[in-house]
C-alpha cells in the first residue's frame, strides 16, 4: 500500500510522495479523494472515503474546520 505524507507547516499543506512519519500527531487513512472531501468540507464524502483517524481527535476537527471555502468562479487577474 502506497503511503504519502501531508504536513501543515505555517498554514501551508505540503505533500511528500511515498513518505510517512512515525511521530505524526494525526494519521488519516483514506483514498486521495478523501483529502479533497476534507478540503471541500464535504461531510458525506468524508464519511464515505475516510477509513480511519488515529491520533488527536481535536487536531482532526481543527484540521477539517481550517479548510477555506472557495468560490467556484473567481477572478484570477483583475485590472
Amino acid at each position: 500500500m502506497l503511503k504519502d505524507l501531508l504536513k501543515v507547516h505555517h498554514g501551508v499543506l505540503l505533500y511528500y510522495l511515498g513518505e510517512e512519519d512515525e511521530n505524526a500527531d494525526l494519521t488519516i487513512k483514506t483514498k486521495r479523494t478523501g483529502i479533497f472531501a476534507i478540503a471541500a468540507r464535504n461531510e458525506d464524502g468524508m464519511s464515505k472515503l475516510i477509513e480511519s483517524v488515529e491520533g488527536d481527535q481535536e487536531l482532526y476537527k481543527a484540521f477539517c474546520d481550517s479548510m477555506a471555502s472557495l468560490k467556484l468562479y473567481f477572478n484570477i487577474v483583475e485590472p
